[in-house]
């Protein structure tokens, strides 16, 4: 027996049968060396038709090794399908060794396999990431991809709000051009959104790989209540303790719905707490306190409250 067909990355090698119409007993397949200092890697039959596999030969796909036996036709057909996956960035060679057996005679061939480098893309981890970034700041993060190669990378940016950011080309670094008001939102198609889309695309030599950022602005508790009021400002002379005055009221430029909390105080500057008794405050409503002393007669009828707010 001479040679049976091998389709491999050096081309084709055919064994023929020594005794015509006689099928082989049995075929076997092996790596001699592999891509990985002598660790087989796997190869497959595209066609296994026909063909009977022996106990621990494999089964014809991803195997290091098989055995398997079958008519002449079968063998050759399946020899002629044999795929080799060489180890992933290793440029080494390897040798696949055949061997045949019909029971009277036994033949061997070997095919040399020659792993030639291909420069592969950089990649990133992962195709998408999702990131919160607090309003009031640029920082968004650091986004990069690695190069089997080592090959140098640059980073750019694209997408629908690619406007709003900056990329360091060098090292992926993302930033907001201008820092993000959570209450004055300019993501999206129609600019008024607070989730912002960029697509980072890092770039060497041996192609690009893309990372479509989902950056969602969050809320600080940024801004001071203004604008306080209060609905009434009335009060009889007679009025008994926890009489309700008025309802107070705020304007806050939060877009969270801050809650607010009103003390009494004994001036604008609002560092003393009130400790008199003509006024109380419940929740938000000013109220007659526990022992007022209006007396209208007496020509006070007006009294000048202080309230502080603070926001949560």
């Amino acid at each position: 027996m001479r040679n049976a067909i091998l389709r491999s990355a050096v081309g084709r090698r055919r064994i023929y049968q020594s005794h015509p119409g006689r099928p082989f007993s049995s075929l076997s397949v092996t790596e001699a060396s592999g891509a990985r200092g002598g660790h087989p890697e796997p190869h497959t039959l595209v066609g296994v038709s026909g063909l009977t596999f022996a106990s621990g030969g494999g089964d014809g796909t991803d195997d290091t090794s098989m055995e398997y036996g079958a008519p002449v036709a079968n063998i050759n057909t399946a020899i002629a399908t044999i795929t080799w996956t060489s180890a992933s960035n290793i440029n080494t060679n390897a040798v696949l060794t055949i061997l045949t057996d019909d029971g009277d005679d036994t033949d061997s061939d070997t095919v040399a396999i020659t792993v030639n480098a291909v420069d592969d893309a950089p990649a990133f981890s992962a195709a998408t990431t999702a990131v919160d970034a607090a309003e009031n700041q640029q920082a968004v993060g650091t986004y990069t991809a690695t190069d089997a190669e080592s090959d140098t990378i640059t980073y750019a940016k694209s997408g629908t709000d690619s406007d709003l950011f900056s990329i360091r080309s060098s090292d992926g670094v993302l930033t907001f051009s201008s820092a993000p008001n959570f209450e004055a939102p300019g993501c999206g198609a129609n600019d008024d959104s607070n989730t912002c889309t960029v697509i980072i695309t890092a770039t060497a030599s041996g192609g690009s790989d893309t990372n479509t950022i989902t950056v969602t602005v969050t809320n600080l508790n940024d801004n001071s209540p203004t604008d306080m009021a209060l609905s009434a400002a009335t009060a009889a002379e007679n009025a008994a303790a926890g009489t309700d005055i008025g309802t107070l009221s705020t304007t806050d430029g939060d877009a969270s719905g801050n809650s607010h909390v009103y003390t009494l105080v004994t001036d604008s500057g609002g560092a003393t707490a009130y400790s008199g008794t003509d006024f109380a405050i419940d929740s938000a409503v000013l109220e007659v306190g526990s022992s007022p002393g209006f007396n209208y007669d007496s020509g006070t009828t007006s009294y000048t409250v202080y309230v502080k707010v603070a926001d949560g």
